[in-house]
């Protein structure tokens, strides 16, 4: 008990803390400390585990995650990044259906996740190409058709109003 209170004093914050409700509060008192965001944890390495890792999940996938700089340029890569992910493994070489990406702020930062779903026997070639196209797109800037390319694929999605309510968490 003595850890949960110590923990709840220093990171349920009103800087820190996000409550859902199912129903109004009426006059329920929610008192929360004022303070600031708590920083972000030190990552903790794992012994015995050599990165890149992998580990058994629900379903057969390839994940890459990582933490990022400035969030705009960050979303804009990995859009530019996914294409060349589809490009390679989806239309040359018809391994993977489709490329998931996720940019969320953390911080200042903004922690990145790409998953490749992808049969269990395609995972190390799937993985070699994700990795690849990631150093390509760090030794290689974009080409200026793959940035027109990706503002135009912005453009008509957030033209669309039948996209607005989905895209209201990117605000």
């Amino acid at each position: 008990a003595g850890d949960v209170s110590r923990w709840a004093r220093e990171r349920f914050t009103s800087a820190n803390a996000a409550l859902w409700m199912t129903a109004d509060p009426g006059d329920v008192p929610l008192p929360l400390l004022p303070s600031s965001p708590a920083p972000v944890p030190p990552a903790v390495a794992i012994p015995g585990v050599v990165l890149p890792a992998w580990t058994e999940g629900v379903r057969d996938a390839v994940c890459l995650t990582f933490l990022g700089g400035e969030r705009p340029a960050t979303v804009a890569a990995m859009a530019i990044l996914r294409t060349r992910i589809l490009d390679d493994l989806r239309r040359r070489n018809g391994l993977v259906y489709t490329v998931d990406s996720d940019v969320s702020r953390v911080g200042d930062d903004v922690h990145v996740t790409v998953t490749v779903p992808c049969p269990h026997e395609h995972a190390e070639t799937v993985c070699h190409a994700l990795l690849d196209a990631l150093e390509r797109l760090a030794g290689e800037p974009p080409a200026a058709e793959e940035i027109a390319d990706a503002l135009d694929r912005w453009r008509r999605m957030y033209d669309d109003p039948a996209n607005r309510p989905g895209l209201l968490h990117e605000a």
